[in-house]
Parts: structure tokens; sequence; C-alpha cells
């Protein structure tokens, strides 16, 4: 028969070895991520000292380059091929027109798509819901939704107005979730009371006669 005198003993028998174990794991994951960290700033370091040298390649490419053109350009002039000259200098002229353009181009995109966003984010709101789907947002207008010319803030005015109009036309494309009102004060459900305000902003003529006798006050 164990008596609690041998039960306490073996526990405490035990409990240093259970602690040596979990010291020796955890001495052994700090040594892990001691080592991942340092793993990490190698990398980075590498990264970086990679990219310092591909860019200082880059500068010396394009700065050989250049000479290079110079020194072709001034033997044109000795020779006197001017004309020669002036279809590379015309040449180079529309290769970087062209590479301007591009530019421009994408730099416009990616803030018409930044721009987009933030419209996307605050419709939303205003609209109380989210969209069904994703293709929905086809039926967005976004350049409905103006930007305050000074301060680059969303202008809640047309903001307002695109979603109101939004739901008058597209509500079934939108998930209301358990909102009890449209954010412009209609009722989302066919059932509960409403005021005669919201009553008014009903979508049909239909709709508001279902909906006479839920008027209050």
């Amino acid at each position: 028969m164990t008596t609690n005198v041998d039960q306490n003993s073996t526990s405490n028998d035990e409990n240093p070895v259970n602690l040596e174990e979990l010291n020796a794991k955890l001495e052994s994951l700090t040594a892990s991520l001691e080592s991942e960290k340092k793993s990490k700033e190698r990398i980075l370091e590498e990264s970086k000292r990679y990219k310092e040298g591909y860019q200082n390649f880059k500068a010396k490419e394009e700065e050989a380059s250049k000479a290079v053109a110079k020194k072709e350009e001034e033997r044109l002039i000795k020779e006197g091929q001017f004309s020669t000259l002036l279809e590379q200098r015309e040449a180079r002229i529309k290769e970087l027109e062209g590479t301007l353009e591009n530019t421009s181009k994408e730099v416009k995109n990616r803030d018409t798509a930044i721009t987009n966003f933030r419209k996307a984010a605050a419709f939303e709101r205003a609209l109380g819901g989210k969209m069904k789907k994703e293709a929905y947002w086809n039926h967005v207008d976004f350049d409905k939704i103006a930007l305050n010319p000074e301060t680059g803030e969303i202008d809640s005015h047309s903001l307002r107005k695109s979603a109101d109009g939004f739901i008058e036309s597209f509500k079934e494309l939108v998930d209301f979730g358990n909102a009890a009102n449209l954010p412009n004060g209609t009722p989302s459900g066919t059932s509960g009371k409403l005021t005669y305000e919201q009553w008014q902003k009903l979508p049909s003529t239909a709709e508001k006669r279902k909906r006479m006798k839920d008027i209050v006050e």
C-alpha cells in the first residue's frame, strides 16, 4: 500500500526531472530562435549589398554608355556627318518620349487604382453594407465620387449622392446584414414600424401601399 508520504516523495522526485527537460527545451528553442534571427540578418545584409552592387553596376554601365555616345558624337561632328548625328538625336528623343509616356501612364494608373480603392471603402461605408459579389462593383461609377482639389479628401456630398443612387437602382446587390435601415433612412425589410419620412423613401408605389399600416407618428 502506498502512503501519502510515498506519493509526495515520488512527485517531488519527478519535478526536478521535468523542470530540467523544460529548461533544456527552452534553451534549445532560444538557440534556434537566435540562429534564425542571425540568418535573417545575414540574408538582409546580403540583399542590401547585392542591390547596392547592382545599382553601382548600372550607374557605371550608363556612364560608360554615355561616354561611348559622346565619343561617337564627337567623331561624327569632326567628320561633318551632321545628318547622321541628327537622325541619332531624333531617334533618342523619340525613345525617351516613349519611355516617359509609358512611365506617366503607369503612375497615373497606379494613382487611379489607389484613389478608387479609397473611394470603394468610403462607398461601402456610405451604403451601410457590402457588395454581395466583386463583379457588382462594375455598376459603380467612381468618377462621380469627387475629391476635394485642395485636400484630396473624398467629397461627402457626391459620395452620399452616389451611394443613394446605387441603393435606389441596385439595392438587391448589397448585403446589409442585420441593419434595420439603409444609410439614407430607407427601411431594409418589409416588416416593422417606420416614420413618414422613411415611408416616402420606399423604392416603389406597391411597397408604399403595402407599408402604409406601418407608419408611426
